[in-house]
């Protein structure tokens, strides 16, 4: 049995410490419902919609009327004086004990109280827009850095091709230099070319791989875990597209709004409308307990009072209610602004969006054509200065111009791809 548990360990220290050399494949979905599990703030957002849920069932307890109970026991002492010599007073104790009860009921009543009860609900749905807005707001940053990372990925990978053909390039000029075909100074040339292409191409890994970390912080992942991106960069283009007023940030200033008259309802009834207040109690008492407990030696005491409250001094323009009546009108105003205000910018973003968008579709289509070109003059470069009519500073152009018009390209669907993101905040719709 000892020998089993230690090789159960062994193989779980190994798996351990073999477990880093095997990078995570991750889609951006994965990335998205990881994030989504591990994101504290949205961990949160969740607690304040239960607690909102919490204080929704508890409201229900202000129609509830007072009610109160209690009980006394008093003990006292009546003395009798008596003289049995003349230097001697005897004092002789009578106790008396009294058991009390009481019962009493108080209710007070506004039609405010149940208009306060529409209130909880609405904050409940205030909460759970505000987790939908951390949400939408979680999927969007997880896919800019996603997509980013994949379009810095595809960029070195094309630079590596040019690399690769400097590297050659170079030990064709020392095969050249070697046979007597070319000069040292061809030589050194292609090596330092190589060399700086080398050395940028470095400092690209390491912001890529600083632009990892940073993600597999936000994903809630060791820091050691490798990760491998598995996607590209291709879209479906978008042909129409409208705003939504569906967002949860338009609806939570719709809810805010929605609020907002409650309260201004709640308050006129509380300024217009008169209060009820009603009250009793009931108190039993037994004068004596030492006595009989005959329904005899019970006595009681009780009262019922129904009450009409109005509040007079409220109706004057200058009272504190009367200030807070306007408060909230001119808060309605400002909100019905923001509402406004917020459209207006959805629906500017999304014509600048389309513009945008129509722009870089233009370019992508021509792209294609710029790199038919590209690759045409590379090769005819290449077949130059193989057969010596080329120099080699011409061919890097040429390459240089070749890399460029394939950078330039995947530049362009990065672009659209990050507006599409945008997009999906204003439209409501998922579009990459």
């Amino acid at each position: 049995m000892k020998s089993i548990k230690q090789l159960l360990s062994l193989l779980f220290f190994t798996l351990i410490l073999t477990f880093p050399l095997f990078s995570m494949d991750l889609t951006v979905e994965d990335a998205i419902e990881l994030a989504t599990n591990s994101n504290l703030s949205l961990q949160n957002a969740q607690l304040d919609i239960q607690d909102t849920i919490n204080k929704d069932k508890e409201d229900y307890f202000a129609l509830m009327p007072t009610v109160s109970v209690g009980g006394s026991l008093r003990r006292s002492n009546t003395g009798v004086t008596t003289f049995s010599l003349p230097s001697f007073t005897t004092v002789t104790l009578d106790p008396t004990v009294n058991l009390a009860f009481s019962v009493s009921f108080s209710y007070n009543f506004n039609p405010a109280l149940i208009t306060s009860l529409k209130i909880a609900p609405i904050n409940t749905n205030i909460s759970k827009l505000e987790k939908e807005k951390l949400l939408q707001e979680t999927e969007t940053n997880v896919k800019k850095l996603f997509y980013a990372i994949l379009f810095q990925q595809e960029t070195l990978e094309i630079q590596n091709g040019t690399l690769q053909s400097y590297l050659d390039r170079y030990n064709q000029a020392k095969e050249k230099y070697e046979t007597g075909f070319a000069m040292q100074l061809d030589v050194l040339k292609a090596q330092v070319s190589y060399e700086n292409k080398k050395a940028e191409l470095s400092k690209q890994q390491d912001s890529i791989d600083q632009q990892l970390l940073t993600l597999n912080y936000i994903l809630g992942l060791d820091l050691t875990t490798p990760i491998k991106l598995v996607g590209n960069l291709e879209y479906t283009a978008l042909s129409s597209v409208t705003a939504s007023s569906n967002t949860p940030q338009l609806l939570q200033l719709t809810q805010q709004q929605e609020l907002l008259k409650i309260n201004k309802t709640m308050l006129k009834q509380q300024l217009y409308v008169p209060s009820l207040s009603l009250s009793a109690s009931y108190q039993p008492y037994l004068g004596d307990i030492t006595q009989s407990w005959k329904a005899d030696n019970w006595s009681d005491a009780g009262s019922i009072s129904v009450s009409v409250g109005f509040n007079l001094t409220n109706l004057l323009p200058g009272s504190d209610a009367n200030k807070n009546l306007k408060a909230l009108q001119l808060n309605e105003q400002k909100l019905n602004n923001s509402i406004k205000m917020l459209k207006d910018s959805n629906e500017l973003t999304i014509q600048k969006a389309i513009s945008s968008l129509n722009s870089i579709q233009t370019a992508l289509d021509q792209s294609n054509y710029t790199i038919e070109l590209a690759q045409t003059s590379l090769n005819t470069s290449k077949e130059l200065y193989d057969n010596g009519y080329l120099e080699l500073l011409d061919l890097k152009e040429a390459e240089n111009q070749y890399e460029l018009a394939l950078l330039a390209q995947l530049s362009e669907k990065f672009n659209y791809i990050s507006t599409l993101i945008d997009l999906e905040a204003v439209t409501g719709t998922k579009l990459i």
